[in-house]
């Protein structure tokens, strides 16, 4: 009997130091895992961050953007008006000629027909619409 004691005393104490291994081994793994929740959540907040940043640049860009365009479109509106000035001017002093040339008269009638339908095909008609 006890023969059969220090069995199970020693079987407890082998019984004991496997506990005390495992409740190490335990322990380890818990710091093990607290340390990838910890990497996890300061990656995930990096890529949050990453993304937040990305978006916010993205969004600045594309008002970039539509600055720019507005600007283009306003240079082009203003360069299509400023050809329509000088498309009217051209067709004013066009007009002016053959009014001069209409009254004339140191000319004979040919040449001065002659020059007025040169007046009048030099004009610029119909004049171009420029986009709103």
């Amino acid at each position: 009997m006890q023969d059969e004691a220090d069995r199970w005393f020693y079987d407890l104490g082998h019984l004991a130091e496997v506990v005390d291994r495992n409740q190490s081994l335990a322990i380890a793994a818990q710091h093990k895992a607290d340390d990838a929740r910890k990497r996890t959540l300061v990656l995930t907040a990096f890529v949050l961050f990453a993304f937040l940043l990305l978006s916010w640049r993205s969004e600045v860009n594309s008002g970039r953007i539509n600055d720019s365009n507005a600007a283009i479109g306003a240079t082009q509106a203003a360069a299509c008006l400023s050809g329509l000035e000088i498309l009217r001017k051209f067709n004013l002093q066009q007009d002016a000629l053959i009014t001069i040339e209409r009254t004339n008269q140191f000319i004979d009638d040919t040449v001065r027909a002659a020059r007025i339908m040169a007046y009048e095909n030099a004009r610029i008609m119909p004049l171009p619409v420029c986009p709103p």
